[in-house]
């Protein structure tokens, strides 16, 4: 996963996004520690659906 830090995470967030979007998560450091993760929509409806298995419900 890739890592960068607040200062790149500024200066090209559009790029971030839009990789993050189509599955490239990505960990933002803040004084060289993790501070956020961003994840696109798919991987956190599978995070939830891995969780709750049974709930397959949509708030859309």
């Amino acid at each position: 996963m890739k890592t960068v830090s607040m200062q790149e995470a500024r200066e090209d967030l559009a790029r971030l996004l839009e990789d993050a979007a189509k599955g490239k998560p990505f960990v933002v450091q803040q004084e060289g520690k993790p501070s956020l993760k961003v994840l696109g929509v798919e991987e956190i409806d599978d995070l939830f659906l891995y969780k709750n298995p049974h709930d397959t419900a949509h708030p859309d």
